[in-house]
């Protein structure tokens, strides 16, 4: 039974998103002016570019505007992060996104992360899912562009354009729609639905295969106020009871983004569905192929995760997995230091002519430090700084972190002086297990499943030999990701 309503779950969702992109088609894309020449050639050249960006968000202008404030005078990525975060991840990086490439962003925070210089901070900008404030941390770009390649796909960048302005201008012609239809959302009984639902930790939806269920803790949650109207709208209005009935149309993940975004995507689903139904957008044949391809696709899908189901992960899998990817959960790495500090960089130099070449000897440097280092206090420390990280002492944890353990380097300039450093030991910090279990078994359990995906498309393709277009599938992949091919 549970298998049979997540499907049907599933099957409602994906044709939502057909029906209402068909709608976009068909009401808003006539109406947008065509993509340029020149157009598509900024896109090739951002294609070449990725940018590493890190953010900070608020669901509000005013809590933007206050985060916004608070980095004006002075305050930190690191520590700004640890408040509006409840991810652990981004918590504890600084809202650090990586390296992003041309489309990954919604795209007015992609024209502003463009726009920005390295090092300098965006002012708020609104996405989809909020506020943002962006920060340019570095660019990487491929310096040859070549003519022939930008000939070769200027027609699929054109189409790429094309499609992230209809999705822009949709949103435009949705928050219009809300506005003619004077929604009034019941903001108290939201944010305490989510409070209650924060304080016990229910999950809003339960992985069934490739499909999703609503948990029961919060299905509970929600039949608690079933009777309460949570929104009301010119012609109608949504007791929590209806609105449990429209999260079937919902697309993955929403619930998980808060009950906030979760009653404007019902909201927004119910309307145009009610519009494509009047100018029945399903009855097209174009459309109705399409339905019909998820159909199948999820249907397959779903015999892979079953398959897959009888394959058991424990703790002791994900553990193991974790290792394995350990190297991404990289935090800082502590080093141990001593130093010698010195007033002129001839005498640091002169120092280091005793220390090399040959094998590095700590307890000889210990013994010159204690004699020469002219840093207060740390004499009788014999030049002991301490466990430092990358950031810390300016040149000197940059110095260091480029050092393997037993390594000395300088001299280098400092405030005080000139410095020689011994790394006498270090190790790398990563985000503990416990704090990213429940991505690690997310991560560990899709991999699973890509496997036995990848078992059973080998023995399919061993019995049914299948010719492949390599140029198409070529340029879907680049169309896909907005990478350059190698």
């Amino acid at each position: 039974m549970d298998t049979l309503s997540g499907f049907r779950r599933a099957m409602h969702a994906e044709s939502t998103a057909v029906l209402i992109h068909a709608l976009y088609e068909q009401e808003i894309a006539a109406t947008l002016p065509p993509v340029s020449d020149q157009d598509v050639r900024t896109a090739f050249a951002e294609m070449n570019r990725e940018l590493h960006v890190r953010h900070l968000v608020s669901p509000t202008r005013s809590g933007i505007d206050s985060l916004y404030a608070q980095l004006k005078k002075g305050a930190t990525f690191h520590h700004l992060a640890e408040t509006c975060f409840r991810d652990s991840i981004l918590a504890a990086t600084g809202g650090d996104l990586g390296l992003l490439k041309w489309g990954d962003l919604d795209l007015p925070l992609e024209e502003a992360a463009y726009r920005l210089r390295i090092g300098e901070i965006s002012p708020p900008v609104e996405g989809r899912v909020g506020w943002h404030i962006l920060k340019l941390e570095n660019i990487v770009v491929n310096p040859i562009l070549r003519e022939d390649e930008f000939q070769a796909y200027r027609e699929i960048i054109r189409g790429r354009i094309r499609y992230r302005r209809l999705l822009a201008a949709a949103e435009q012609r949705i928050k219009q729609l809300m506005m003619e239809k004077d929604v009034r959302l019941n903001v108290p009984l939201i944010q305490r639905l989510e409070k209650e639902r924060r304080q016990t930790g229910a999950t809003p939806l339960r992985t069934l295969a490739p499909m999703e269920m609503l948990d029961a803790p919060f299905a509970q949650l929600l039949d608690k106020y079933a009777q309460e109207v949570i929104v009301e709208f010119d012609g109608g209005r949504w007791t929590v009871a209806d609105f449990i009935k429209q999260t079937a149309i919902l697309p993955r993940g929403a619930l998980d983004e808060g009950m906030y975004r979760a009653v404007a995507l019902s909201l927004r689903n119910y309307f145009l569905l009610h519009i494509a139904e009047k100018k029945q957008v399903a009855k097209k044949k174009a459309v109705a192929n399409e339905i019909r391809e998820k159909r199948d696709h999820l249907l397959s899908n779903l015999y892979v995760h079953h398959v897959a189901d009888t394959l058991h992960f424990g703790e002791s899998e994900y553990r193991r997995y974790y290792e394995t990817v350990k190297r991404s959960l990289f935090l800082d790495r502590v080093m141990d230091v001593y130093e010698i500090l010195l007033k002129s960089e001839p005498q640091a130099r002169q120092l280091m002519q005793q220390l090399l070449p040959g094998p590095v000897d700590a307890a000889k440097f210990r013994t010159l430090a204690q004699r020469y280092t002219q840093r207060p206090g740390l004499k009788s420390r014999q030049g002991h700084l301490g466990l430092i990280h990358k950031g810390d002492y300016g040149a000197i944890g940059q110095a260091c972190a480029a050092l393997s353990k037993g390594g000395i380097t300088g001299p280098i300039a400092v405030p005080e002086g000139y410095a020689i450093l011994l790394l006498a030991d270090s190790r790398e910090d990563f985000i503990p297990y416990e704090q990213v279990r429940a991505r690690v078994v997310r991560d560990a359990e899709a991999r699973k499943v890509r496997l036995v995906y990848e078992e059973l498309r080998s023995r399919v393709l061993q019995e049914n030999p299948l010719t492949v277009d390599t140029q198409r599938l070529s340029d879907y992949i680049y169309m896909s990701s907005g990478r350059k091919q190698p």
